[in-house]
């Protein structure tokens, strides 16, 4: 079983196209995946404060859905998660938007 964490179904998604690519490729070789759904993830946003994504695309939800008829299984990773590779950034003054740090 594969497991790909952080896919995102908001608009504007930065990752929906390249995990599609892989998922259909995991369905041509029958590959079992489940897929973790971050459903309000985090960004920097151009000030560089963190902003929350949180406009759902419903055209991502529903091809996303299409793939559970070829056993692609759905589940939540996290509702949100700051971006791991800037553990820091609240620290350094960035502020989420609508929440405190």
């Amino acid at each position: 079983i594969v497991s790909i964490d952080d896919l995102i179904l908001v608009k504007g998604s930065n990752n929906f196209t390249f995990i599609e690519k892989m998922v259909h490729v995991f369905i041509d070789k029958s590959v079992p995946v489940v897929l973790g759904i971050n459903t309000e993830p985090v960004t920097v946003g151009a000030a560089g404060e963190l902003v929350s994504l949180k406009d759902q695309d419903d055209d991502l939800w529903a091809a996303a859905k299409d793939w559970l008829e070829y056993g692609v299984e759905l589940a939540t990773h996290t509702h949100s998660h700051k971006n791991l590779a800037d553990p820091f950034a609240v620290i350094r003054g960035a502020k989420s938007a609508g929440t405190s740090p």
